[in-house]
């Protein structure tokens, strides 16, 4: 999960690529989906490919996921219910 200015940054991607030298896996990206009120922003598309570009130069399998109902708060993580 991709936070902006939080853990998106070239040198998080050389970390999580060091972390995971030598373990075969596939790398999923997925971009934090805001809501209302909620303290973290979504890193920009750019960053994220930055990102699993940085993972990809240094052998790594890495996609960036995309997420569906962003538009109207359904997307993962930003169900929930609200008490009246």
């Amino acid at each position: 999960m991709l936070f902006k200015g939080l853990n998106d940054s070239d040198g998080d991607a050389a970390r999580l690529g060091e972390l995971l030298q030598g373990v075969t896996c596939m790398i999923n990206i997925l971009m934090f989906n805001p809501f209302p009120g909620g303290a973290f922003e979504r890193p920009d598309e750019e960053r994220a490919y930055a990102f699993r570009n940085l993972l990809l130069r240094n052998g790594h399998v890495a996609v960036v996921r995309s997420s569906m109902g962003r538009d109207i708060l359904a997307a993962c993580g930003q169900l929930r219910a609200q008490a009246k």
